[in-house]
Formats: C-alpha cells, structure tokens, sequence
C-alpha cells in the first residue's frame, strides 16, 4: 500500500473515531457523578491555586490523585474552554489520542505499518459503562490508560528513563493504571528471558510505585482492598464479551490471539500474557464476583487490548486474500479495504450499544438553574439527589448529601435520600427543617404553602422552606407539634 493511500485510511480512521465518540456528548451535560468529581476538582484548582480539593460538605480531604484534575484545569486555563463544553470534547479527543497510542505500540510490536493501522481501526473496542468508567467518561482512569501506553511504546523502544517519568505521570493520575502498568511490566520482562538483566527497572519501578501509592494516602486504599479480596460482595459489572461484542469479533480475538502467538515473537511476549492474565480476571469476576483482581476498572483495559488482536486478525486475512486476487488490483489492497468495512462497522456499534444506559447527572436546564442560584447565593448550602451533589460545587454551592458509595462520609444521606426516592414534600421539609437547612431542588414541582419558589427557570424550581408554615401545617394536619429546640 502506497503511503499517501495509508495516510488517507489513518485520516479516515481518526475522523471516523473522533466523530463517534463526540456526536454523542454534543450539546449534553456531563455524563455519570464520576465526571462531576473531576470537574469539581478541576475547578477548585483553578479558582484556590492548590491541589488538595476539600469536599466542601465534610471538609475532607478528596481521595482521587492529582494528575487527572490538574490535567483538565491545566487544559482549561490555556484554552480558556468552558469545563463543561471540554467534557463533550474530550471523549473524542481521547478516543483519538487513544488510536494513535494503539499505532505506536503495534508498530514496535508488529513492525508493520498495515497492520498497526488494522489495530487502530478497532480503537472503537475500547468499550467501558457506568459500572467499569472508561474512555466515555471524564474520568482519571482514561489519562491512565493514554499514559500505559505511552509508557509501553518506551518500554518497547527500551527508552527506560522516559517510561520512568510516564510511569510517574500514571502513578499521580490513577492508582488502579499504575497497579496494571506495573503489572505489564513484571509479566514482560520475568516472561522472556532476555528480558532478565533489565529486571532492575522493575525493581526500581515497583519500589517507586510504593513510595507514591503510600505518600498520596495509599495505606487506607490498600487497607480496605485486602478486605475486600476476601468478600464476594461485589456488584456484577453491566456488561459482558458475548454481549458486547458479538461472537464475530470475539472469533477475531481468537484468531488473532493464535496468529500472534505462532508468528509475532515480540508482540505473543508482550501481548498474550497480559491479555491472558486479564481474560482470566474477567472470567473468575463475572462468574464468582471474586477475588484475583477484584477493581472493576481493570476491564476497559481487556476490552482495549482486544484492538491488537482484531486489528492483526483482519490484516492476517487481507494478506491471506490479496495472494489470490489479480496482480493488478492486488497492489491497492482491496481486501483490507473490504474487511475493514464488513467489520469496523461492527466495532462502532458496540462503542455505540455500550454507552445506552449512561446516566446524565444534571440537565441543560439545571446547569442553567444551578448557575442562576450560585451567583445569587455564592456558598450557600442546597439539598439535592445525592449523585447530583457533586455537580454543586462547580456552581460555587455546597452539597447537603453526598453518595457514600463514592468515597464520602454518609452525612445526612440515610435521612435526605428516602425523600427524594418518594418525594414526599413533608420528608424534604421535616429534613430542611430539623437540621437548619433552607434550600432545596427535588426535580419535580411542589406545591405547599410552607415551600416557596426562589428561584425558576424553564419549569425547574429551587425552593426555600418557609418553617413557621411548616410548623403550622404539621400541627393542622397531622397534630404534630415542632419544637423551635429540634
């Protein structure tokens, strides 16, 4: 294949990997709470010129490492973008960097242009859902996955003190990337015995990973993974091989699994080890929801790695087509051309399917509303869902509730989230009351005498209690007196 030929299928390809993975966030709000965290993050960054984000509801210190949200504020201070319209930009973006990361790597692996050209094409395998956050979201694993490539395309290139400063990156970016990287590394050097005299790197990187793992707050993390290692209490990831991808692209990981492991002697001993330790996780997780490697966010990592070995399964079968056809049309490589489009397409329809059940946090209409009430009320405490809290503090407000589930002190959440599951105007009222709170959003309308709109704004309100009402109405209706003490 001529080069100006390549470099117009590597234009097509990285258009077509931009345009899926940004149509979908186009004009939207940022998906899943995980992505508010970043934001919030980001933003407190920016505006307070220090790394350590407080939780502005606890006034805890936040558990995520710095490099993801020194990242994006990093981003957002050069390009003056607006976080929120970067969080529809980014995903794409991503998506891009990530196939051109793919290239890289399978060239050192493959050395062949064609075929690191197939694996890039199959980018859009890098599935993730709201369960194992990836490359859809705005999130640090994503960085961590753009830096262990990074630090593989070194590694491979044994350029050691440049994947030394990566591997740094990735262990103040995202903890769980680091542990993989690491891990990739162990497998590919103890595993060819070539390798063996420069295992000192990995000693030296191992040691490096413990000293940042334990200096950033590690020892409670790893506290609370050795308990977990031990109980089968996970919840099942919402996603799965057969389903995702279809038994067509799963024949393709397998064919390309065994033309790696019989032909491509540097890519089997990087490749099939890792792949293989992975598939085994997923087996052993989705099966017994135990207890080899028990982080959800490591399985994005298969699905990505599933690129390389669809990538050479379809170049492996144009080569295999192209000595049979006619010496003529032989040189355009019409074969790949075809194949290519029989089953990239395939490919984008998983991405697509993946991103179904993805949760939107806070609407166009609230950004707006939540905006409107910060300037208004700069500070001020404002009752809402426990996932959209974490939107808040972008919108210089400050969270009643915040979901444990995400690494936070409880709070009031055990009091506050019954009311919005049943949106029982007295709940929300009884709460604000009880515990000195004024403002509250439910997301549906109330109407009370002891709620008053403050503030509208396309049929979405935020109410403030008005307590002497309150007090009244319980005492008509229900024959309840509140004590002003409570």
């Amino acid at each position: 294949m001529k080069n100006s030929l390549k470099n117009i299928l590597a234009i097509i390809i990285l258009t077509a990997i931009f345009i899926v993975n940004y149509v979908p966030y186009h004009g939207q709000m940022p998906q899943h709470v995980d992505s508010w965290i970043v934001i919030s993050n980001a933003d407190f960054v920016l505006d307070e010129q220090e790394l350590k984000f407080i939780e502005p509801f606890s006034y805890t210190y936040s558990s995520y490492p710095p490099g993801s949200h020194l990242s994006l504020a990093v981003i957002t201070s050069i390009t003056g973008l607006n976080m929120l319209f970067l969080a529809q930009l980014l995903p794409g973006i991503f998506f891009v960097m990530l196939g051109m990361l793919l290239y890289l790597v399978s060239k050192e692996l493959f050395k062949n242009d064609i075929a690191s050209l197939c694996v890039m094409a199959f980018t859009f395998l890098s599935l993730s859902n709201i369960t194992m956050l990836g490359p859809f979201y705005l999130v640090p694993f994503i960085w961590g996955m753009l830096l262990s490539l990074l630090f593989f395309y070194f590694i491979l290139k044994n350029k050691w003190k440049t994947a030394f400063l990566i591997f740094i990156a990735i262990a103040l970016t995202h903890r769980t990337s680091m542990v993989f990287a690491l891990l990739a590394l162990g497998l590919y050097l103890v595993l060819n015995r070539e390798n063996w005299k420069k295992l000192k790197y990995l000693l030296i990187i191992a040691i490096t990973s413990l000293i940042i793992f334990f200096a950033s707050g590690g020892a409670k993390l790893f506290y609370s993974m050795m308990q977990n290692l031990f109980v089968f209490e996970k919840s099942e990831p919402y996603i799965s091989f057969r389903m995702s991808l279809g038994l067509i692209i799963i024949f393709l990981i397998g064919l390309g699994f065994y033309l790696i492991l019989t032909r491509e002697k540097k890519a089997s001993s990087f490749l099939i080890p890792l792949f293989s330790l992975m598939a085994l996780n997923a087996f052993i997780y989705w099966n017994w929801q135990g207890f080899f490697i028990v982080y959800r966010r490591l399985f994005p990592l298969t699905f990505m790695f599933s690129s390389f070995f669809v990538g050479y399964a379809v170049y492996s079968i144009s080569i295999f087509i192209n000595k049979i056809l006619p010496k003529k049309i032989r040189k355009y490589n019409l074969a790949l051309i075809i194949l290519l489009i029989i089953f990239v397409p395939m490919a984008v329809n998983a991405n697509i399917e993946s991103r179904k059940n993805n949760n939107i946090h806070v609407t166009n209409d609230e950004n707006i509303l939540f905006s409107k009430f910060g300037e208004i009320y700069p500070g001020e405490y404002l009752a809402t869902d426990h996932l959209e809290a974490f939107s808040l503090p972008y919108y210089n407000l400050k969270p009643v509730q915040l979901s444990p589930a995400h690494g936070t002190t409880q709070g009031y959440f055990n009091q506050l989230s019954p009311c919005y599951m049943n949106r029982i105007p007295e709940c929300f009222a009884g709460f604000l009351y009880k515990y000195n709170f004024t403002y509250v959003y439910t997301g549906t309308k109330i109407n009370t005498s002891y709620f008053k709109p403050v503030l509208k704004y396309n049929g979405k309100e935020i109410y403030e209690i008005q307590k002497e009402e309150f007090k009244e109405h319980m005492k008509k209706e229900f024959n309840v007196t509140i004590n002003t003490a409570d």
